[in-house]
């Protein structure tokens, strides 16, 4: 019955959440792209919602902490793996990357990473929401950093020993998969914040992503669901700090 809904699909892509058994369907991601924003939406949605809830009794920093628990938990801290894992793989030969990926061990610089990202992403957050600003940074982040992911699925190709390459049999996402989450995630800014602003972020937001489908293919020459997490960790930092800049303009 299930199997008919690629939204499920996307769902336990992106979280951990207790879904109705249904058979993984690829076609959410390479003919309905835009369905990684919509879970990005829905993330950060529900960590707004617990920060709001929190904010009559609580300060701005301890509210920032709970957006960011509650995401990770949602997320299984998959994004937060891949981060770790890629961080491991650099310290090592080309033709190691993939296989230290796979092993479970943590080296002190995927920690330290873990530790930055957070951090950023906690300190970031407190900022925007000290001055009453809750659900238009995690919404906008959330869903901007995810909605990438098609377009780097049909830049690069994944490594046969991946679950991505599992995942996408052979197929590519075509060029709605690919520009539907893009501009899904456009007009969600143009809809949430001024104008100027939302040119800037979008900027960011494309430099960002660029520059990170540059890297991978330079440093890796393939694509994996620990690069997409590592990609989604490095967008949401940079993004959370560009906001943090327009609100202090």
């Amino acid at each position: 019955m299930f199997s008919r809904f690629p939204m499920l699909s996307a769902l336990q892509f992106f979280t951990t959440l207790p879904l109705p058994p249904h058979k993984p369907h690829v076609r959410w991601l390479t003919h309905h792209g835009w369905q990684a924003t919509l879970v990005g939406i829905f993330v950060g949605v529900l960590s707004a919602t617990i920060a709001l809830v929190a904010s009559p009794l609580f300060p701005p920093l301890l509210c920032a902490i709970l957006a960011v628990v509650c995401s990770v938990l949602l997320s299984g801290a998959l994004h937060e793996d891949g981060l770790a894992d890629t961080i491991d793989s650099l310290g090592t030969t080309e033709g190691k990357r993939l296989r230290v990926m796979h092993d479970p061990n943590c080296g002190a610089f995927a920690v330290l990473a873990l530790v930055l990202s957070l951090t950023t992403r906690t300190t970031a957050l407190a900022f925007l929401f000290a001055a009453e600003n809750l659900f238009v940074p995690l919404l906008l982040t959330h869903a901007a950093a995810r909605s990438v992911f098609p377009l780097w699925c049909r830049c690069l190709k994944p490594h046969p020993q991946t679950s991505l390459a599992r995942l996408l049999n052979n197929t590519t996402p075509n060029a709605f998969a690919v520009l539907s989450p893009l501009l899904a995630s456009s007009a969600l800014a143009f809809a949430l914040l001024p104008p100027t602003h939302a040119m800037i972020f979008l900027a960011t937001f494309a430099a960002c992503s660029l520059l990170l489908l540059l890297f991978f293919e330079r440093k890796f020459a393939f694509l994996s669901g620990d690069l997409c997490g590592f990609g989604e960790q490095i967008l949401e930092c940079s993004l959370l700090l560009c906001l943090c800049s327009l609100q202090s303009m």
